[in-house]
């Protein structure tokens, strides 16, 4: 059996595990390489991932931009059919004005002419107006004037009964006032009668003074209200004069 197994070639072996190990270093290289490549390309990718959220972001303003200036082009597009459209009302407009203007000066020279007409009627009845207040006013201020001529008589005829009524007050107060004092004379002279009595008559004398002293005074008030109630009337009728 041993003499059957075949011979071991050592330097072929030593040859093939040193092109293994050559190899085996080769792909270990290879291996360190492709992972240095692979993080390089990890981070790259890692870029380009972020370029890509950038560009997005990008694409989605440009697309917002776009969008903005597609409407504002659609709303200059209505702006040009709307000023088409005012540049047409402004020229009827001003077609209309010109009509209008053209009315409203024939109107104004038919108001003037209906204002004339107006004024110098106008004109002739305030001188007929004129004429017949100033006949009335006339007539009114003589009137006013007889009145007024009237009501001095009638002051002139209270103010001579007031003073006969203040003279005639006054000698009736002097009378009343002698009078009393004669009887307060002849009161204390009779010093032998009792005081009650003495201070009756004294009393009595009194309250008579008092009392046409008092209807003087009502008197005198009531011609004075009348002089100051014809004196109102004097002037009111000097204002109307």
């Amino acid at each position: 059996m041993d003499s059957a197994r075949a011979p071991v070639n050592l330097d072929k072996i030593i040859s093939d595990f040193n092109v293994w190990e050559e190899a085996a270093a080769a792909v270990l290289q290879e291996n360190n390489r492709l992972s240095l490549q692979v993080k390089h390309l990890q981070r790259q990718c890692t870029l380009y991932q972020e370029a890509e959220k950038c560009y997005i972001n990008d694409i989605t303003l440009l697309r917002c931009s776009t969008e903005r200036l597609q409407n504002a082009l659609a709303k200059r597009c209505d702006f040009e059919n709307e000023n088409a459209a005012l540049r047409d009302q402004i020229v009827a407009l001003h077609k209309s004005t010109v009509l209008l203007e053209m009315e409203h000066k024939k109107q104004i020279a038919e108001s003037l002419d209906t204002l004339k007409a107006a004024h110098e009627a106008h004109k002739t009845e305030l001188l007929r107006a004129q004429e017949l207040v100033q006949r009335q006013s006339k007539q009114e201020i003589e009137v006013l004037q007889r009145q007024i001529q009237e009501k001095n008589a009638e002051l002139r005829q209270i103010q001579k009964q007031l003073s006969d009524v203040e003279r005639d007050r006054h000698t009736e107060v002097v009378k009343l006032r002698l009078e009393y004092d004669a009887k307060l004379l002849k009161l204390q002279k009779q010093r032998a009668q009792s005081d009650q009595p003495s201070s009756t008559n004294h009393e009595v004398y009194r309250k008579k003074l008092q009392h046409q002293k008092a209807e003087s005074d009502q008197e005198i008030a009531t011609l004075k209200a009348q002089v100051q109630d014809l004196q109102r009337q004097l002037a009111t009728f000097g204002k109307k004069k």
